[in-house]
């Protein structure tokens, strides 16, 4: 099997790295599909705010699992671990209703963002029902208002089977979410899509961003020209991987609407996200000016 996955054609010796590699791979399985029974995954929250003010609009919904001893394990290495495995869209599902559930408790005017995987499109998910289904279902059970879901997708879904694919993110909308494209930039960008379904919000991809930082001069063109072109089609524009205040600066003059990333905060545990609102609202509140005294 390792011959074949480094492309046929050639043998391997067996040697203990292998074992070692097959042993770890085991366990990552196993430990996989323990957090998915015992709803052992953990949710943290990163803050998505205005971009000249810091304002906290909503947050984008990230899952994590930690091993025995309390170690963090490397998301993606999970992540692609659950896909081989068949699991992603039992996982997708449960995030969805966690990330909802937490939501609720909430202020009304605060969004949460979650990321769907390519599994869950193109047919019946592997948990046996329609996306749409699925999410309508989460928002009628938790109680979250449509409105106050975005649901984020990456450009390499709508690579194959578009019109399939544009169907179901039409049905999704017609709930009342908004759709993100999320990472734009970074993979097959095509303006094709852009006018063929109505997103609700551009994110920039992170890598612009520190392009840009590093001194790349070509950067701020091509950021000015994405920001342009999400308000030209009506569309929010928000920046991923900010971290500095020279690159915030940027991106307001630039025009853009929405700033994720470490300057405006770093992903939040689910008990905490309550108290980093209350203290971004109050940090924000416009103080009610003091009535004058008469003499």
């Amino acid at each position: 099997y390792r011959a074949k996955a480094m492309g046929r054609n050639r043998y391997i010796i067996f040697n203990r790295q292998i074992e070692e590699e097959r042993a770890a791979k085991l366990l990552l399985e196993q430990r996989v599909r323990d957090a998915l029974d015992e709803s052992a995954f953990r949710l943290h929250f990163q803050p998505i705010c205005d971009a000249a003010t810091g304002l906290i609009l909503g947050f984008e919904t990230l899952i994590r699992m930690f091993d025995e001893n309390g170690d963090l394990v490397p998301t993606q290495e999970f992540v692609n671990c659950a896909g081989s495995m068949g699991l992603i869209t039992h996982i997708d599902e449960w995030v969805l209703r966690e990330a909802c559930r937490a939501a609720v408790t909430w202020p009304e005017n605060t969004t949460v963002a979650v990321n769907l995987s390519p599994a869950n499109f193109g047919r019946a998910s592997i948990t046996g029902r329609q996306l749409r289904r699925v999410v309508s279902d989460v928002l009628q059970e938790t109680g979250l208002a449509a409105h106050r879901l975005e649901l984020e997708i990456t450009e390499g879904i709508l690579l194959e089977n578009t019109e399939e694919v544009m169907s179901e993110l039409r049905g999704l909308k017609e709930l009342g979410a908004s759709i993100s494209l999320d990472d734009f930039g970074a993979g097959y960008s095509s303006l094709n899509y852009l006018w063929k379904f109505p997103f609700d919000k551009l994110k920039i991809d992170g890598s612009f961003v520190r392009d840009a930082h590093a001194g790349e001069k070509v950067i701020p063109s091509i950021l000015r020209a994405i920001v342009a072109l999400g308000k030209d089609l009506r569309l929010r524009v928000c920046a991923e991987g900010v971290e500095t205040e020279e690159q915030r600066d940027l991106l307001v003059a630039l025009g853009a609407d929405q700033i994720q990333g470490y300057f405006y905060g770093r992903p939040t545990d689910i008990d905490d996200v309550a108290a980093l609102i209350l203290s971004n609202f109050s940090e924000h509140a416009v103080r009610p000016s003091q009535p004058s005294q008469r003499r």
